[in-house]
């Protein structure tokens, strides 16, 4: 009876343990540059709230599989919405977007981030890494509302085995040009300008 204990204990202990690999094994932070911001000014005398959600299924930056049943995933070192939300902010803020904390009824920008991974497929002498990004910005007022969501699709194939700091520059690199790409965008800084207008 002790054996069969014991035997039921070591079997207990390798599932455990199985289990535990399939949880994030490394850690990566992004390090994203100062955003680009229009010329237009955005300046008015509303205050907006600005406010980011994470919406994500899946936390991790990156999930790398060999053909396992179990990848190796990376997961974020710092928060990442916090970054994106940060460089946002700052570019607004230099079309002069008066920002700050503010009460319920006052004007929002959200951020939502939908997704943020890269999948890599590993093979014996080659990797493909696909990746895919989402966030939506959403403004509301009292009586006005607009989203807009943002995409960035990425693909690239390499060499022998696929590199964590260089998968994170290429995802550091697409998730600027896409927060670039936000602050650029014509409808949303139209709808800032619109919507910037107190009622």
């Amino acid at each position: 009876m002790q054996r069969r204990f014991k035997n039921l204990l070591s079997a207990t202990s390798v599932f455990i343990l199985s289990a535990c690999s399939s949880q994030p094994q490394n850690s990566v932070a992004l390090q994203l540059p100062t955003i680009n911001a229009p010329t237009t000014s955005l300046q008015s005398n509303m205050t907006w709230q600005l406010t980011a959600m994470d919406r994500r299924i899946a936390h991790y930056l990156i999930a790398i599989s060999d053909g396992d049943d179990v990848a190796t995933l990376i997961n974020e070192k710092n928060s990442t919405l916090m970054l994106i939300k940060t460089r946002l902010q700052n570019a607004w803020e230099k079309q002069q977007l008066n920002i700050k904390d503010a009460n319920d009824s006052a004007p929002k920008i959200e951020i939502h981030l939908i997704k943020l991974l890269t999948n890599v497929q590993q093979n014996t002498f080659s990797y493909t890494q696909s990746g895919q990004i989402q966030i939506k910005i959403s403004l509301s007022t009292q009586q006005k509302h607009f989203s807009k969501m943002f995409s960035q699709n990425y693909s690239q194939e390499g060499a022998f085995k696929a590199d964590v700091n260089d998968l994170t520059t290429n995802l550091n690199t697409q998730l600027t040009t896409l927060l670039n790409s936000i602050t650029q965008d014509t409808e949303l800084n139209a709808k800032l300008r619109l919507l910037n207008t107190p009622i």
